[in-house]
C-alpha cells in the first residue's frame, strides 16, 4: 500500500464539496448569471470526454479523427483566470463553483495554494513540484479544482530586471506545470488576481482558455443586489433606486458593508432598517481602492 503524500505546507485548503458554506457563496453571486452559465458548462465539457465525442459524431460524421483534433489542437485546457479590483467576487465564484459542479457529478475537491516561494534558494520549484504532485494525487480519489488565488504573487512578470533567477526559474516551473495539467489528469485550474495586465506573467495567457474580468456592478446590477439583500426589510423602490445610483464605483462587498453598518447602527439603537440609515452609511463605507485609479466606473 503507497504510503498517502503529506500535504505541502503552501496548501491553504483542501475542501470537499458540496458542501452548505461553498454553496452559500455560489448563491450569494448576484448580476454575473452570464458568467456563472459559461464557466460552468465549459468545465463540465472538459470533465466529459464522451460529450465532445458525441458531438463530433453527430453534427460531422464523415470528418476523420476530428475528436483526436480537438483534442491535440484545439483542446479543452480545463483552465481559467479571473482578474478585477478586490471585492468584485472572483474568490467567491471559485469556491461556489466547486460546490456547483460537485452537485452535478459528485465529489469534487477544492485545493487552494498560497504563495508558492521560498526564502531558501533552489526551494521554490521544488515546492510547486510538490504541490502538483499531491493534487494529481487527490485527482485519483475525485475531481480537483486547484485554486491560485494572488496569481500575480506566484506568477509575476519576468520582464522585472529586479526579479531573482530563482524566483524566474520558479515562475517557470508554475507555468509549465499549469500547463502539463489536464482534464486527463482530473484536474481543472482557476487563477485570481488583481493585477492581470499590470504584473502576471505575459507567458500566462496561452495557459488559459478564458479570461473574465470581473468589473465593478453596473447600475443595474447594483440594483438588482440591493433588491434581493434588502428585500425581507421592505425598503421602497425609489430609495432602492436612489441607493443604487449612489453606489456608483462600490464593489459587491463594498455594498455589502454598507447595509452592515447600516443594520449596526439599528441593533445598537433597537430599531428598525430604514432608507435614510443606508443613505446615511454611504459617508463611512468608501468604494474599494482600484487597482487602475484613473478608470471611470458604470
Amino acid at each position: 500500500m503507497s504510503k498517502p503524500i503529506e500535504i505541502p505546507e503552501d496548501i491553504l485548503s483542501v475542501t470537499e464539496a458540496p458542501n452548505e458554506a461553498l454553496e452559500r457563496k455560489w448563491n450569494a453571486l448576484h448580476g454575473i448569471n452570464r458568467y456563472k452559465h459559461l464557466v460552468l458548462q465549459y468545465f463540465l465539457i472538459c470533465m466529459d470526454k464522451t460529450r465532445i465525442e458525441s458531438w463530433c459524431n453527430k453534427y460531422y460524421p464523415n470528418s476523420e479523427n476530428l475528436p483526436e483534433l480537438l483534442a491535440s489542437e484545439l483542446g479543452f485546457s480545463g483552465k481559467v483566470i479571473f482578474f478585477g479590483d478586490a471585492g468584485t467576487g472572483k474568490t467567491c465564484f471559485a469556491e461556489g463553483l466547486a460546490d456547483a459542479i460537485a452537485k452535478i457529478i459528485g465529489k469534487v475537491y477544492l485545493i487552494k495554494v498560497g504563495l508558492l516561494r521560498s526564502k531558501f534558494v533552489g526551494l521554490s520549484s521544488l515546492k510547486v513540484i510538490q504541490t502538483f504532485k499531491y493534487v494529481k494525487e487527490k485527482a485519483k480519489e475525485a475531481w480537483v479544482i486547484l485554486f491560485i488565488d494572488e496569481f500575480d504573487s506566484v506568477a509575476p512578470n519576468r520582464n522585472n530586471h529586479e526579479m531573482h533567477e530563482e524566483v524566474k526559474a520558479a515562475v517557470n516551473k508554475l507555468l509549465e506545470e499549469i500547463e502539463n495539467v489536464t482534464p486527463a489528469d482530473r484536474v481543472l485550474v482557476i487563477a485570481a488576481t488583481n493585477l492581470y495586465e499590470q504584473a502576471v506573467d505575459y507567458a500566462a495567457d496561452r495557459r488559459f482558455d478564458i479570461v473574465i474580468n470581473f468589473r465593478r456592478p453596473s447600475f443595474v446590477q447594483r440594483l438588482d443586489l440591493l433588491t434581493i439583500l434588502l428585500k425581507q426589510f421592505r425598503i421602497d423602490t425609489e430609495n432602492l433606486i436612489l441607493l443604487a445610483k449612489k453606489t456608483r464605483g462600490y464593489t459587491q462587498a463594498d455594498m455589502k458593508k454598507v447595509i452592515k453598518h447600516a443594520l449596526n447602527k439599528c441593533l445598537v439603537s433597537d430599531r428598525k432598517l430604514t432608507a435614510n440609515d443606508l443613505l446615511h452609511s454611504l459617508r463611512y463605507v468608501m468604494p474599494t481602492r482600484s487597482y487602475d485609479g484613473g478608470k471611470e466606473f458604470e
